[in-house]
């Protein structure tokens, strides 16, 4: 019991408001992160279709 109460001691010594933020701002750094690389791949892969959709399209009208 007297380690676990020391354990919580510890604990709540290290986690200061200084750390919680730092914390915080790599959270939230790594989440925006996979966020943007979510939408840019969505993003590209879209311009991908499209790109082919076009030239279909040109290729299309050429031959018509």
């Amino acid at each position: 019991m007297g380690i676990l109460s020391g354990g919580v001691y510890l604990l709540s010594k290290l986690v200061t408001a200084q750390v919680v933020t730092a914390l915080l701002i790599l959270i939230g750094f790594v989440v925006l992160r996979f966020i943007v690389r979510t939408v840019l791949q969505i993003t590209f892969t879209l311009l991908r279709y499209l790109f082919w959709i076009v030239v279909l399209a040109v290729i299309l009208l050429c031959v018509l």
